[in-house]
């Protein structure tokens, strides 16, 4: 939930950049070699969007994780992602439409959607609250909950 927009909770900082981290996490993960896997992305959506995967491809690089970039035409990443037939891949850009962070965590991160593949039944109800009472102080705990739970539990890698 980005600032400016209603659910923003300032106390939930973002990811820092920390690769020896990344490493240390990879290898209490049975990872200390670091794994290779696919990676589909779209191109012609986004501006510089095959630029943003290789440099997501070069800085996964540097912590183990290799990367192989499959390069897709948007429509049929898309018709790709709504078939479950990527394997990781990359979508950009902030799918909220209003500055109310309803819209967005309902599309993405209610168990059923196909975004995130996600599941987690109290962020279900906290979807569930907010998008059902009108009381702004109830909307915003639920918001704030929600998006700790998310932020710990990185459904997505966000960036």
């Amino acid at each position: 939930v980005g600032q400016g927009m209603f659910g923003f909770d300032p106390s939930i900082k973002p990811y820092t950049h920390d690769p020896e981290r990344a490493k240390k996490l990879l290898a209490e993960a049975g990872y200390p070699n670091g794994f290779s896997m696919d990676f589909a992305h779209p191109s012609g959506i986004y501006m510089k969007d095959y630029e943003v995967a290789m440099a997501i491809v070069g800085q996964m690089a540097k912590v183990g994780i290799k990367l192989n970039p499959v390069t897709y035409e948007w429509g049929v990443f898309l018709d790709k992602y709504r078939m479950d037939q990527l394997p990781a891949s990359l979508l950009m850009g902030n799918f909220a439409w209003t500055m109310d962070a309803d819209n967005s965590v309902n599309f993405l991160f209610r168990t059923g959607q196909m975004y995130s593949r996600y599941s987690n039944k109290r962020v279900d109800e906290l979807i569930d609250l907010e998008s059902t009472t009108l009381d702004a102080a109830k909307r915003k705990a639920a918001f704030s909950e929600m998006v700790g739970i998310l932020h710990g539990d990185a459904p997505w890698i966000f960036l």
